[in-house]
């Protein structure tokens, strides 16, 4: 079977574009990128019926059902900046 000039420049390009992504799936995994996307949570907080301002300690945990469930991990408690009410952690 004889390859045309077509089939080698398509070879070519793919070949390139193969190297690209494992090239950088190698760089990200050696600068240590995260493999998982992390998990935010924000919210309001309110202080004495008005919103809260400044550092408050919020303790998480995650439930298997809104109401009645199971924790599914251990609580974390994190020191948050709240400004005008807001938070995100």
């Amino acid at each position: 079977m004889r390859s045309t000039r077509r089939d080698i420049i398509a070879a070519g390009v793919f070949a390139g574009g193969a190297a690209l992504a494992a090239g950088y799936g190698l760089r990200a995994l050696a600068e240590g990128a995260p493999t998982v996307q992390p998990l935010f949570y924000s919210g309001t907080l309110e202080d004495n019926g008005a919103l809260a301002q400044g550092k408050y300690k919020i303790i998480l945990t995650i439930h298997s059902a809104a109401a009645a469930g199971t924790e599914i991990c251990k609580s974390e408690t994190v020191d948050v900046m709240v400004q005008s009410g807001r938070f995100r952690v």
